[in-house]
């Protein structure tokens, strides 16, 4: 079981990870090294101007990545997608402990809209326009992110029945076992103990 240090520490990197996501394309480069050099070579005079049209489609096709004009191109478009990802699950994950059902209920609907627009517009990211007629490729893609909404929905439900199903366990242990079952001379080394073994765990 992972304790609560390690949770937090998943949890802040994650959103550093993912809150940085659409500021990446700064680091890149608008122009591959090639387009710089070929630039740089037009304006010293060692291309001609013939040579450097001819040269400069071969060289953009080249620096295109899936589809995209460069790499800074791609970086850009799938960067918000992946923090409204990241942020979605986190508060799916979350709104679980709100009391107020009404709520609850709500926000969930809400966090699972933003999971499914965030979801349809990583995948439409990272497999650009083919030969499927364009009707196609956009149910494609609804289903695939369809698909992974109901995956991530039923990883969250998992995790909250198995985290219910610990909170019972450990209420029986605590409260019904000290109560019940534990002799009276025992019950403080009973409650020592256990506080020792909540300890290790919520590291």
């Amino acid at each position: 079981m992972i304790g609560a240090k390690t949770r937090a520490v998943i949890i802040v990197l994650g959103a550093v990870l993912s809150g940085t996501a659409p500021f990446l394309h700064m680091l890149a480069p608008k122009k591959s090294i090639e387009i710089q050099l070929l630039e740089s070579n037009l304006e010293n005079g060692t291309v001609s101007n013939q040579d450097f049209e001819e040269l400069l489609p071969i060289l953009k096709k080249k620096q295109k990545y899936l589809g995209y004009f460069n790499f800074r191109s791609f970086l850009y478009a799938i960067g918000t997608p992946i923090a409204m990802f990241y942020f979605s699950i986190l508060m799916l994950v979350t709104v679980n402990h709100i009391e107020e059902k009404l709520l609850r209920q709500s926000l969930r609907f809400a966090f699972l809209i933003s999971l499914y627009i965030s979801s349809y517009l990583i995948i439409w990211v990272l497999l650009p326009p083919s030969d499927f007629p364009k009707g196609l490729y956009h149910l494609s893609i609804g289903l695939i992110s369809f698909g992974a909404l109901c995956l991530s929905w039923f990883l969250i439900a998992y995790r909250n029945d198995v985290r219910i199903k610990i909170v019972k366990l450990i209420h029986f242990i605590s409260v019904e076992t000290y109560d019940k079952y534990i002799r009276s001379e025992d019950k403080k080394s009973f409650v020592k103990d256990s506080y020792k073994v909540y300890d290790e765990i919520t590291k």
